[in-house]
């Protein structure tokens, strides 16, 4: 992310004084001062009297409500030039910053390429300007009467489109095209328009639609998972995607969709599916020929040469209202067809998966991570000073560490770091992180202890007078690793950002547009008003 500070940017949100006042309207960054306005008056709040100040999130102050849409169709390729046989996923927005591992399932780390295609909605009519940042080639067209285009290149920078005229309630076609050659990839696809801050296109404005020939699509809102359906046994050639609500298909005297044989077929279905209790739970796949199975990025069930009627079984421990991405494949090369996907544990009956707890679409990793009893703390990093800074850490030795966004300007030592978090963590797993035992955090709620030693950017390496030396996979494996206990010491202020970051500063000043703040393990950070989500006093205004 590149953090700029923007002069005269506004949020609507509300302030609460030392004095015991609360006023809502309009908040603005001034000189060591909050600026309210409303109904046309202006007042400004002085720092000192500042007890908190909230500035709503964009979902709450976009005009015209949130929208009902579903997010954009990704078709990744294995390529730079969009050739071949594509994975099809429904991504819900569009901010990505992959710094190592694959960008989707079979596809490479390096040289691939992915096209994001749909509608997006306005909620407002009048003029928007459309936002892409990447640090590859990637270029967004508008496909309506008058085509805008824009094109970003290898710089990690930003391109904004001039002033694009939408109407309200009116969708319009649109594609981006990414192509990542070598190293890390990035993208991010922002809007601002008539009474809308800049920000990520929302999901509810995004409609997902084929825009490729040879890969229809048709795409409706409601539960299920998303399946592609392949006029071969092996994945390839074309494809035509759609949302199944439930995996129970039996395709004996008909087939599947026009022009898709039942005799010569391959199905993959991907999404998310959610559990009700924390327990173990085990999966079936109910197939006749070819099928697999992965839960949460585990393998459970692998049938590569199987060619009768039989069902597969593979169990994994799960968390109850957790969300995990599932994703299951079947083939077929002659006669009926038979594809289904069931569900049991010690409370929940063998059954149909029901649509009620499967998703079509998941948000970018780290980009949706809930309010309330469903907050996680997204991937990131924990100082011993007690500021959480949001981030992708790219490597890291036993004595500094590198990472993206705010801090990748340069090295971090990791004197100064508690945790890293590798995946979105809810707080009932964070809570299996005790004080004074270093070690890592497994995905299926086991704490290992054990020395840091490194991350080369897919496995995290510890070492304990018990077990020795492990690594564990990031991805699959290690949610967090403790590095040692934090020792927050009392401050004035707490900032707490859109992305899930929250700081505790030495100092902080208000100026026109940004924040500024001097972190004791930080260092000196600028912060646009656009990206504070909250900030509130933790001391008396006479306290240190």
């Amino acid at each position: 992310m590149v953090w700029l500070a923007t002069a005269g940017v506004v949020s609507a949100g509300s302030v609460q004084t030392v004095d015991g006042r609360r006023l809502l309207g309009e908040l603005q960054f001034a000189a060591e001062a909050l600026s309210v306005t409303a109904a046309g008056a202006s007042e400004s709040i002085p720092l000192t009297n500042v007890l908190s100040a909230e500035f709503l999130t964009p979902e709450a102050e976009e005009p015209g409500g949130s929208g009902a849409g579903n997010g954009l169709l990704g078709f990744y390729f294995s390529n730079t030039n969009l050739a071949g046989a594509p994975f099809v996923r429904l991504d819900e927005s569009i901010q990505f910053n992959w710094t190592s591992g694959e960008a989707a399932p079979g596809i490479p780390a390096d040289r691939f390429s992915v096209v994001w295609c749909g509608e997006v909605e306005a909620p407002v009519s009048g003029g928007f300007h459309f936002s892409l940042a990447a640090d590859d080639s990637a270029t967004l067209n508008f496909l309506d009467n008058a085509p805008v285009s824009i094109n970003a290149s290898r710089d990690g920078g930003e391109v904004t489109t001039s002033v694009v005229s939408l109407e309200a309630g009116k969708r319009y076609p649109l594609k981006l095209v990414l192509a990542n050659a070598a190293g890390s990839a990035r993208a991010q696809l922002s809007w601002s328009g008539p009474g809308i801050s800049k920000r990520i296109v929302p999901k509810g404005r995004l409609y997902g639609k084929s825009l490729l020939p040879a890969h229809a699509a048709s795409i409706t809102s409601g539960s299920g998972l998303l399946g592609t359906y392949f006029g071969s046994a092996e994945f390839s050639g074309p494809s035509s995607t759609r949302v199944d609500p439930i995996i129970n298909f039996v395709w004996s005297d008909r087939d599947p969709l026009p022009g898709f044989a039942r005799t010569n077929l391959s199905v993959r279905w991907t999404g998310q599916v959610k559990v009700e209790h924390s327990e173990e739970y085990s999966f079936y796949v109910v197939a006749d020929e070819r099928a697999r199975l992965w839960v949460d990025g585990k393998p459970l069930i692998n049938r590569t040469e199987q060619l009768w009627l039989s069902e597969s079984k593979g169990s994994v421990p799960l968390v109850a209202g957790e969300r995990y991405d599932i994703r299951m494949e079947s083939s077929s090369t002659g006669g009926d067809a038979v594809a289904k996907l069931l569900w049991s544990s010690a409370s929940t009956a063998k059954t149909n998966i029901p649509s009620s707890h499967l998703y079509p679409s998941a948000p970018p990793p780290g980009s949706n991570l809930g309010t309330g009893a469903d907050a996680k703390t997204p991937p990131g990093l924990l100082f011993r000073n007690g500021s959480f800074v949001a981030c992708a850490v790219e490597r890291a030795t036993e004595t500094s560490l590198r990472a993206s966004g705010l801090l990748k300007t340069a090295p971090i030592t990791t004197l100064n770091v508690a945790r890293i978090v590798f995946q979105p963590i809810s707080k009932g797993l964070e809570a299996r992180m005790q004080a004074g035992r270093p070690g890592v955090l497994l995905a299926k709620g086991d704490f290992v202890d054990g020395d840091f030693r490194g991350f080369d950017g897919q496995r995290v390496k510890l070492s304990s007078i018990l077990f020795g030396t492990r690594s564990y996979d990031v991805r699959k494996e290690a949610v967090a690793v403790v590095m040692r206990d934090v020792s927050a010491s009392q401050v004035l202020f707490e900032v707490t950002m859109r992305d899930g970051s929250v700081l505790r500063p030495a100092s902080i000043r208000l100026q026109p547009g940004q924040l500024s703040l001097q972190d004791s393990a930080v260092g000196a950070l600028r912060i646009p008003v656009g990206e504070v989500a909250m900030i509130r006093r933790r001391a008396s205004p006479g306290g240190s």
